[in-house]
């Protein structure tokens, strides 16, 4: 909650609770998503180094446009592979 600006947040939960399996499943795609954003930065550190960052993401200064892309990310992965064959299924 506290790694976005807090109208960010309130379209993240409105999109989560608006899938089927939003919180469950959905938001493991979102922080992906979050992971991919950020790869550059945290290849760039030691281990300590990126559990800082992390700790303290850059995302205050994001709008509507940069969660569009982050959920849009996620949004595909789970297209693509939320009905893998390994995923296991949940009612």
């Amino acid at each position: 909650m506290r790694e976005l600006p807090f109208p960010l947040l309130v379209r993240l939960w409105d999109t989560c609770l608006a899938e089927v399996d939003g919180f469950s499943v959905f938001l493991v795609y979102v922080c992906a998503a979050l992971l991919v954003r950020f790869r550059g930065e945290l290849l760039s550190r030691d281990f300590q180094g990126m559990v800082m960052f992390l700790q303290a993401l850059p995302t205050g200064g994001w709008d509507g446009g940069d969660l569009d892309l982050l959920l849009g990310q996620a949004y595909m992965w789970h297209t693509i592979f939320g009905a893998s064959p390994g995923r296991s299924h949940r009612t």
